[in-house]
């Protein structure tokens, strides 16, 4: 299989400089934004959005522990899917690499905005090329993450490599060997990160509820007719595309991964006894890291270190615990589960129908769940058992508002339904004080948020947008 570099190439000169207030964006011509490429898994019975912790669902969901209980059998799978995206995202290197990168997109935009004069400024944001490696961590990122628009009735006559030049200049990666899928059409598709994500999460599942619907070929089923063409004698256990899926995500370059150890394992005629026995084979294949080698558990540690530290800059001020908090619990949580169980994935799968699933179970009650939106635009989340809602949780959703306007050229925030919603129930989800808590809603707050920064009471987009220091300067396409 060879070695593979990690995909966050680091300015390791201005790195205390990169721990101040960094915030980030730039635009990279000629290249799908990633954020519009992840925005919406499963769309049209819900959606998870990576990096930013929030779920979207066609149906009512009610805020409860029981609420699992209460779903329709195909609601349940469609709620079941979106938290296998949650758990991939907090517990994989490549996901974990997708949130650094848009961290580290972030705290780069607002550096640059601090050198414009103060007032206006235009949006989308243009910064410098390849600033800080920006421009360079987004290619290989959006590249590696492959195609994601749907396609139906899709025949793979074959799996072929196209190596791609990395249009910037660095020390550690110049090609990134992508797997192409051949189509009968005569199309190509790029195999990557997006692919394995969905087609993962749909075989779960299939496997933990009753309701699932037959989903496009691409990118829900294209896992396993990978499989199937390359090595079908190890797709007869769906449990091992799970698992070659699982692992293949735990590199900076999944699609290379899972299509090189499918190979290597037919091979080597390796047909696991166990689906737990991938793990073992693919643990042992030796890593490169910012040009450096390391074993897979050291480099997943660092990457959920770092990740840490980068999303904690969102909101750095001791103020802001309950979101540090929430921050660690989430990727120390995915990631000490990784490292301790590394199959949790396939124990998962093992505990039977999700309802009385006890590896899911355990999962909630230790992470509860992100921010939910359901059908009627209400807004919920099941607690970690003990707690309280946490809401602190919408702060991701302003970073993701600020990402639209810098990256998009977005003035309008998203989050005034949420804000409204916060405002009929104030007193539900902030207890005692509440009217202390709920911000004020009026014209700004759809189209010019950035001019609440100045309320008394701060809605998640103006509390980050004074908290980085941009209360004098104002974004216009």
């Amino acid at each position: 299989m060879g070695n593979q570099a990690g995909i966050i190439i680091r300015n390791v000169k201005n790195e205390l400089f990169h721990s101040a207030k960094r915030l980030i964006l730039n635009e990279v011509k000629g290249i799908e934004c990633l954020h519009m490429m992840l925005r919406n898994y499963n769309q049209t019975l819900g959606s998870y959005t990576p990096a930013f912790f929030h779920i979207n669902l066609n149906f009512p969901f009610y805020q409860s522990r029981l609420a699992l209980y209460n779903l329709k059998k195909k609601d349940l799978s469609t709620f079941v899917h979106e938290y296998i995206h949650f758990l991939q995202d907090i517990s994989s290197y490549s996901l974990l690499n997708n949130a650094y990168v848009y961290s580290e997109y972030m705290h780069a935009a607002a550096h640059c905005i601090y050198k414009y004069p103060k007032g206006v400024f235009q949006i989308p944001l243009k910064i410098p090329r390849n600033y800080g490696n920006i421009d360079l961590n987004r290619f290989v990122n959006t590249t590696c993450m492959g195609d994601f628009s749907d396609r139906d009735n899709i025949f793979v006559k074959k799996v072929v490599f196209h190596w791609i030049r990395v249009p910037f200049h660095n020390d550690i990666v110049n090609i990134l060997p992508i797997p192409f899928l051949l189509l009968a059409s005569g199309d190509e598709l790029k195999f990557g990160t997006c692919a394995i994500m969905e087609s993962m999460a749909y075989l779960i599942e299939r496997k933990i509820t009753k309701g699932s619907t037959l989903p496009k070929d691409y990118p829900y089923r294209t896992a396993t007719a990978v499989v199937d063409l390359e090595y079908p004698e190890f797709g007869q256990d769906e449990l091992n595309v799970i698992a070659l899926c699982d692992m293949s995500l735990q590199y900076a370059n999944p699609g290379k991964i899972f299509v090189e150890t499918l190979r290597e394992m037919k091979t080597e005629g390796y047909l696991p006894a166990v689906a737990e026995d991938i793990y073992d084979y693919m643990y042992k294949i030796p890593i490169e890291q910012m040009g450096e080698g390391t074993t897979f558990q050291m480099g997943i540690a660092r990457m959920g270190m770092m990740v840490q530290d980068r999303l904690k800059l969102y909101l750095n001020d001791t103020r802001f615990k309950p979101f540090h908090d929430t921050i660690r619990n989430y990727i120390g949580t995915g990631v000490g589960k990784r490292l301790s169980n590394p199959h949790f994935m396939i124990d998962l799968v093992r505990d039977g129908y999700a309802l009385y699933n006890n590896t899911l179970r355990l999962l909630m009650n230790k992470l509860g769940t992100p921010v939910i939106c359901d059908s009627r635009n209400e807004y919920s989340q099941i607690p970690q058992a003990g707690h309280k809602a946490n809401e602190s949780l919408q702060y991701f959703w302003g970073v993701e508002q600020i990402y639209k306007c810098f990256n998009e050229g977005s003035t309008i925030c998203e989050l005034y339904e949420f804000c409204e919603y916060t405002k009929n129930h104030g007193e539900e989800i902030f207890g005692e004080g509440w009217q202390d808590q709920v911000p004020l809603l009026d014209d700004n707050c759809w189209q010019s948020p950035w001019l609440k920064v100045n309320d008394v009471r701060l809605c998640p987009y103006a509390l980050l947008w004074r908290h980085w220091n941009l209360g004098e300067w104002r974004p216009e396409s």
